[in-house]
């Protein structure tokens, strides 16, 4: 996929040319009689962009006086924009050989190794740059683009969302981060930042680019990929659960492999264990055109309970997921998976789930989901077979919300299911289901990715409940929480933390009961 990559002339942040004359001057005592003279009559043409006529006095003064700091430095940032680059390079790393302190020059030569595709020096002295105050922000935006151009987008995101919060460097921010984007394929959250890219700064060269890219042969709501087509996965984790229970919970925001009530034994009812969690996966996109993109997937997991093997759970998942790329304001899809679940190494139930789904795009900040869902699910243990085996419907429609930044949304939903068990002994599991769920998520800082979502179930069973003696219905109602902080550790590491809590209260006291689970997973991903 094409990038454009914007000059040099038009990103560099010209520390020289904000100086005032005085901070000029009280440095010339570095210099000889004679440099001072050809350094003086260079800086006219210097401040009225004459490059060439700038450069032959600041070339004269460093003639004069090899010790003159300020003559390097000048004639380097001149001979950048002749694009003399080596040369540059030279001048500036002289310029910082006479004066270690000269902190004008530190910024600057970090843009020149960082033109010159020297990325690892250009980082080094970008770094160097960004500890000093008044340049984080221009260090940041320049650490950005050389993690960009290496192919690093996390280091990229991180360095690009600092040099943001500079509204003077917003727009060529948000144009690099737009290409990160683009190159992950994210082609929608990119196009709302190339957009305001382009909207900020219009008739500059950023805002050319933007728009030539816009309208290359490339659409915007496809805009390639990238990544490889396969990927693999392993993750590691360890996990305490305060009430240890069996049977999938189908909310949409809970960790997917947790289950909730009801036990299996009731001598379980309040059974607290630890566990060491183990999964490992694989991907392979074997479409990906301008029309359509497709992928399908294997999931395996496993988990090792510290004091009770009976909850010992292991899962197969198969996956297949289809998505339209071809429309701007709008985007169709179908995710089909079969997952067959074991207790203790042997077979427990098994379940299939088909869910197409629509999200329409309303400008830049809003986008709507709809979905149906159809699971079908079969147990093969008692005492959850036959009674549990159902088919289950659910229509549901979410909004997102953008919250000024990438990374930062708001989303709010809502979901109508019904479950129809199979067996008419399963009776007692009949019911609607009205669930209400909101989740936020945002960067911290520099030091992660945190995300926090609550869901409120309201089932409501439509016979008498067995355990009642069949005199009354069962009621429940169910609050999830969910915390998660994230954080990259390399391009193919991150180590999450994350708390899952479930409050259910019933009018049948048995179906009363909380959890809490607490794990800590690390992720690997090639």
């Amino acid at each position: 996929m094409r990038r454009i990559q914007l000059q040099w002339s038009a990103l560099l942040v010209v520390v020289a040319m904000s100086l005032t004359t005085n901070a000029i001057f009280a440095n010339r005592a570095f210099a000889s009689i004679a440099s001072q003279r050809y350094y003086a009559k260079g800086l006219v043409p210097f401040d009225a962009g004459e490059w060439e006529r700038a450069y032959v006095s600041f070339t004269n003064a460093t003639r004069s006086d090899s010790g003159d700091a300020l003559a390097h430095y000048y004639r380097g940032v001149t001979g950048a924009r002749l694009g003399f680059i080596q040369e540059s390079i030279a001048d500036l790393e002289k310029a910082l050989e006479v004066k270690p302190d000269l902190q004008i020059a530190v910024l600057d030569l970090g843009v020149l190794y960082l033109e010159a595709g020297e990325y690892e020096r250009a980082e080094s002295w970008l770094q160097r740059a960004k500890e000093i105050p008044q340049n984080r922000f221009q260090a940041s935006l320049f650490l950005g683009i050389a993690n960009f151009r290496r192919g690093d987008d996390v280091a990229a995101q991180k360095h690009l969302r600092d040099a943001a919060k500079n509204p003077r460097l917003r727009p060529t921010a948000n144009y690099y981060e737009g290409l990160v984007l683009l190159r992950q394929g994210k082609a929608k959250a990119a196009q709302g930042l190339l957009d305001d890219a382009e909207r900020s700064m219009p008739g500059t060269e950023l805002a050319t680019a933007v728009a030539e890219y816009k309208t290359s042969e490339v659409p915007m709501a496809y805009a390639g990929n990238d990544e490889k087509a396969w990927s693999v996965y392993g993750e590691l984790g360890f996990a305490y659960d305060s009430n240890v229970s069996l049977s999938p919970n189908s909310s949409r925001i809970r960790k997917s492999r947790n289950n909730a009530v009801p036990r299996i034994r009731p001598d379980y009812r309040d059974a607290s264990v630890g566990r060491t969690q183990l999964g490992v996966g694989a991907r392979y996109r074997f479409l990906d055109n301008e029309i359509a993109s497709g992928a399908i997937g294997y999931e395996l997991y496993q988990d090792f309970n510290f004091n009770n093997s009976d909850f010992n759970v292991s899962s197969h998942r198969i996956r297949l997921d289809l998505n339209s790329n071809a429309d701007r304001w709008y985007q169709v899809g179908l995710s089909a998976y079969y997952n067959y679940y074991g207790l203790d190494f042997s077979s427990f139930f098994h379940e299939g789930t088909v869910v197409p789904w629509a999200v329409f795009y309303e400008g830049d900040v809003t986008a709507t989901q709809v979905y149906y869902r159809f699971r079908g699910r079969d147990y093969t243990r008692q005492p959850f077979q036959p009674f549990r085996d159902a088919l289950n419907n659910a229509v549901g429609v979410r909004q997102l919300f953008l919250l000024g930044a990438v990374g930062r949304t708001l989303s709010v939903g809502y979901q109508w299911s019904d479950n129809d068990p199979l067996s008419r002994d399963g009776t007692d599991f009949a019911y609607q289901t009205h669930q209400f769920d909101v989740e936020v998520k945002a960067p911290v800082r520099d030091w992660f990715d945190a995300s926090l979502g609550y869901a409120v179930l309201i089932e409501d069973y439509e016979h008498p409940n067995s355990r009642t003696g069949f005199t009354f219905r069962r009621h429940d109602a169910e609050h999830q929480i969910v915390i998660r902080a994230e954080r990259p550790l390399t391009q193919q590491l991150t180590a999450s933390l994350d708390y899952y809590g479930i409050l259910n209260h019933s009018n049948l006291d048995e179906f009363d009961y909380d959890r809490n689970i607490i794990s800590a997973n690390v992720r690997m991903r090639f």
